[in-house]
Order: C-alpha cells, then sequence, then structure tokens
C-alpha cells in the first residue's frame, strides 16, 4: 500500500514537472516573441524617426524656397516704388523748374512795366512818341 501511494506522488510529481517544462518552453517562446516584438518596434521607431527629419527637411526647405521667392517680390515692388517716386519726382521737379522759368519772365515784365510806368510819369509825351514809333515800324 505505501509502495502505491508513492507511485501516486511519483505520477502526480511526473505530470507537474511535465506541465512546467510545458510552461517553461512556452514562457521561452514569449520571451522570443517579446523580443521579435522589441526588435521590430526598434525597427518602426527609427524608420518613424528617420522619417520625421526627412519631412522636417523637406519643410525647411520649401520655407526658404518660399521665403527667398517672397524676398525677390519684396525687393521688386520696392524697387518698383522707388522708380515711381523718382519718376513723380522728376514730374514735380519739371514742374517746379517751368514755374520757376515763368516767375522769373514775370518779374521781369513787371520791373520792365515799372520802368515803363516811371517813363511815363516822368515824360507823359513818351506814350505819343512810342505809339508813333510802332506805327512806323
Amino acid at each position: 500500500h505505501t509502495g502505491h501511494y508513492y507511485d501516486e506522488i511519483d505520477a502526480v510529481r511526473s505530470d507537474v514537472l511535465s506541465k512546467v517544462d510545458t510552461l517553461i518552453a512556452d514562457a521561452r517562446d514569449k520571451v522570443h516573441e517579446c523580443k521579435d516584438a522589441m526588435n521590430f518596434t526598434d525597427l518602426v521607431e527609427n524608420k518613424i524617426i528617420k522619417e520625421k527629419r526627412r519631412i522636417e527637411e523637406e519643410v525647411n526647405l520649401k520655407y526658404d524656397e518660399i521665403i527667398k521667392e517672397v524676398e525677390i517680390y519684396r525687393k521688386q515692388a520696392l524697387d518698383d516704388i522707388e522708380e515711381a517716386f523718382a519718376a513723380d519726382g522728376k514730374v514735380v521737379c519739371a514742374g517746379r523748374n517751368s514755374i520757376e522759368l515763368l516767375l522769373n519772365e514775370i518779374e521781369s515784365c513787371l520791373k520792365s512795366s515799372d520802368r515803363f510806368h516811371s517813363l511815363v510819369s516822368l515824360y507823359p509825351k513818351i506814350i505819343v512818341l512810342t505809339g508813333q514809333l510802332l506805327e512806323h515800324l
């Protein structure tokens, strides 16, 4: 009877050891699966980081191109404004010169008229003589 009892214990022990061996094998498989999953996530993470950097570089290049184009447009616009105001300035300067010439002519006419007025006041017969002179020309 005692041997039968130990036989049952050995059977249970063998069964438990078999189950433990199966669990250990399953655990080792899970360890390998987890390591494979970790390696895969590392690869994915590295790929994501590289792609992020590539996209950032592309965005920065496009940004630089756009800024360069905007700068060219800004310079052209400022040049156009400068040219327009320079042309307007030339027109204003030409107008001022014309007004200055006209002013000089008017002042000259006024001086001549003042002299004539003074002469006529001093010599009233000068008008008659001037009229006669003009008739003979």
